[in-house]
């Protein structure tokens, strides 16, 4: 005799050996729970792997010191660089204008192309401070300026990459 069981989806009577109801199409093979839980594990993995990224990089954000403001006092005969860190107090540094041993100007370009500029302050000391940056305006009026406020050499460094090629400029 064919052994008979109920549909757990509609109720009707099929038969137990039966993979889909004749009635309302439902699969009744078992399922496969080892595949589900390696969904649910690679699931939970990926969110604690986003979430250690997140605080890392939140850590970094919030740690890392960056640039707020720099002012080229003639009052004082100083540049003055201001650095912000999250949620704690401005850190200030003055630079007298006789520290300053020249002020280099960067021009370059980026592998797969885009320009960049930069201008800094290198002391005396052989400390080297970038006072601005940009990947939009060209910054060699500014540099010449801070070289002539301070009296300090203009230096020009050009890496910018020439011809063409594959990756941009250079390639």
């Amino acid at each position: 005799m064919v052994s008979m069981m109920e549909c757990p989806h509609c109720g009707e009577e099929i038969l137990s050996s039966a993979a889909k109801c004749k009635h309302c199409f439902a699969d009744l093979a078992p399922e496969d729970s080892r595949g589900q839980r390696r969904t649910i594990i690679g699931l939970l993995l990926f969110l604690v792997a986003l979430v250690a990224i997140g605080i890392g990089g939140l850590k970094i954000a919030t740690g890392t010191p960056s640039l707020a403001n720099v002012t080229i006092d003639e009052g004082t005969d100083s540049i003055v660089l201001v650095w912000t860190k999250y949620d704690e107090k401005p850190e200030t540094l003055r630079i007298p204008f006789e520290d300053v041993a020249k002020v280099e100007y960067l021009a370059g370009s980026h592998l797969l192309g885009g320009h960049y500029w930069s201008v800094s302050v290198v002391t005396k000391a052989g400390e080297t401070y970038e006072i601005n940056h940009s990947t939009e305006k060209n910054l060699k009026g500014y540099a010449e300026t801070v070289a002539t406020k301070t009296g300090a050499p203009f230096v020009p460094i050009n890496k910018v990459r020439s011809g063409r090629g594959l990756f941009g400029p250079g390639t």
